[in-house]
């Protein structure tokens, strides 16, 4: 309001004398004109995030690349105007997103900057993330949450104004093209935008970014690694072992880490022994493929060295659509107990074939380890899981979407109490632990959204699997997560392509009157009326027809009020006169 309210019929000489009580100032947004007050009630207004810190942590251990580093901060501070982009290209695991972090952390001590970080995914045999969805995200690291669009146009351009007078780095990681970049940058001209990409990416090099090609460390180097990796650190002096060694993993970084984390799983093994389990280099069998047949030889040799429950949950594993997992993914997916699941993933993690994905944020707080494959492990996982029985692999995929309903409902009882959850049938029986135990609200939704993805990946899992009810029930469990977050496109694709035909499949009509009231909030919410207005209409019909009071209320009142916000008063008439 843009001052206190007068009486009705109040002179306008009296405006004068009530003035803001604020002394001024700017009032944004809408402003109302009232009669009188009768009472007035203050909310709490929610914060805004502090400043992102999203990048993901540090390896312990760096060998080697500071002249990669220096050359790359010197392409950084060479442009004199616009924004700054520079891309790392080269094969899986040779260390480009370990290389683009280092940068960052460096220029970030001389400049400090909001730090934004994607994973595109936008290797062969991945679904990548589009533009439209990554701008919302960054928008919703800044604080810009409800009422975001959903065209590719309009998230553009307001990411564009809201970068304008402020400086940020973003690190586009696992890019497929130049057209999953140029929609990222930034407004302001002294932004930073690091690339990382197996390919080089020429389209970004015609817009002016520089490109950095990262080859396999050298000898010394890796060994070096392979030395310094090992755990504990071994005083193994036979260089010919570790010479032989780091051969046979092309001189990849992620191969040489692998390698070396088999101390772990074989306490005390000197590099000699270790050398004597690796099969010898084949220089002509893998010439030509910037050796990553090499690289999947050695993951192969680490895997064959795991332990059998270990060596189970990495391919149980493999056989996910989903990328993250944690302790009760693992646990649900393997059937084993919370902590077994935990000892398993310690497993991977000291093997490492799997990566801690939290930020440093995320790990000073407290929070539970998160944890992805690097995409050449994924492509391992997914050969080996290939080979398992289908009944084996349909049963974890069942038991992982299950996970990720229990999840999403308990959340959505902690977060919209209010409501009425369809009924739930899972086929396995998950543990009943609360997965949000201590967790204030705002954790569980920030939560919810971190595994938004995953959520996504369930859903369309279940569907294509033919899991009609697991698919219906994931669309409404999801419902705090497009309430809060109004992830108006996913909204409406989970309910129009998903849950509504899941639901119809089912032919329960309560179901899918739910499908189509949720279906049209979400298109109600991109201002697509006329459509929002035929599904309540549909739900409607259908609860005056089954004679369901509370289904006919709940469409009848979504009914007015988006009649309302299309101002068409006159078309509610015909419809208030039929109760």
């Amino acid at each position: 309001m843009t001052g206190a309210a007068s009486p009705r019929g109040a002179e306008v000489s009296n405006l004068a004398k009530v003035s803001n009580l604020l002394g001024g100032g700017v009032v944004h947004g809408a402003s109302i004109q009232t009669g009188s007050i009768q009472s007035v009630h203050f909310h709490e207004a929610h914060a805004l995030p502090p400043a992102p810190r999203e990048l993901p942590a540090s390896p312990q251990v760096w060998v080697d690349r500071e002249d990669d580093v220096d050359r790359l901060a010197q392409m950084c501070g060479s442009a004199s105007d616009g924004v700054r982009c520079v891309a790392i290209c080269g094969p899986g695991g040779i260390g480009k997103s370990a290389l683009a972090v280092r940068l960052l952390r460096r220029l970030d001590r001389a400049e400090g900057r909001p730090q934004l970080y994607v994973d595109l995914r936008g290797h062969p045999g991945q679904t990548p993330l589009g533009p439209a969805d990554v701008l919302s995200r960054f928008l919703r690291s800044f604080g810009y949450g409800p009422g975001l669009p959903s065209h590719l146009d309009e998230p553009s351009a307001w990411w564009r104004s809201a970068t304008a007078e402020r400086d940020v780095a973003v690190l586009a990681d696992n890019a497929g093209s130049a057209a999953q970049v140029r929609p990222l940058l930034p407004g302001g001209p002294g932004s930073l935008v690091v690339v990382t990409s197996r390919l080089p990416l020429e389209g970004l090099v015609v817009d002016g970014a520089a490109l950095h090609r990262l080859p396999a460390l050298p000898e010394h180097a890796a060994v070096e690694l392979l030395t310094r990796c090992a755990i504990p650190p071994t005083g193994d002096t036979d260089v010919a072992a570790a010479t032989r060694i780091v051969q046979a993993c092309a001189h990849n970084p992620l191969a040489v880490r692998t390698v070396a984390a088999r101390s772990v799983l074989h306490a005390g093994m000197t590099l000699t022994e270790l050398a004597r389990t690796l099969d010898r280099p084949d220089p002509h069998r893998h010439a030509h493929d910037d050796g990553r047949g090499a690289v999947m030889d050695t993951l192969r040799q680490t895997y064959r060295a795991l332990s059998p429950d270990a060596a189970r949950a990495f391919w149980l594993l493999g056989c996910l659509p989903g990328r993250t997992f944690d302790a009760d993914v693992v646990a649900a997916v393997c059937t084993v107990e919370r902590t077994e699941a935990a000892r398993l993933l310690h497993v991977l993690l000291a093997a490492e074939l799997a990566q801690d994905q939290r930020s440093d944020d995320l790990r000073e707080s407290g929070a539970e380890v998160e944890c992805v494959f690097h995409d050449v492990v994924t492509d391992l996982a997914t050969q080996l899981a290939g080979g398992e029985p289908a009944g084996v692999q349909e049963e974890a995929r069942r038991r992982w979407a299950e996970r990720y309903l229990a999840a999403a409902t308990q959340a959505e009882e902690r977060l919209t109490p209010s409501h009425r959850s369809l009924h739930r049938s899972p086929v396995h029986v998950l543990s009943g632990r609360d997965l949000f135990d201590g967790v204030p609200d705002p954790g569980v939704l920030a939560r919810l959204e971190r595994r938004r993805d995953d959520l996504l990946s369930a859903v369309r899992a279940a569907f294509a699997a033919g899991w009609s009810d697991l698919t219906w029930q994931l669309a409404d469990a999801m419902w705090p997560l497009f309430l809060r977050g109004r992830h108006t496109k996913d909204w409406i694709s989970v309910h129009q392509d998903f849950g509504l035909p899941a639901a119809e499949h089912d032919g329960d009509p309560h179901v899918i009157r739910r499908m189509l009231t949720t279906l049209g909030g979400g298109l109600r919410s991109a201002g697509r009326l006329d459509e929002a207005l035929a599904r309540y209409e549909q739900a409607f019909t259908s609860a005056r027809q089954d004679a369901h009071k509370k289904d006919e209320a709940q469409a009848l009142n979504e009914l007015g009020g988006c009649l309302q916000r299309a101002n068409r008063p006159d078309q509610a008439v015909p419809i208030s006169s039929t109760l």
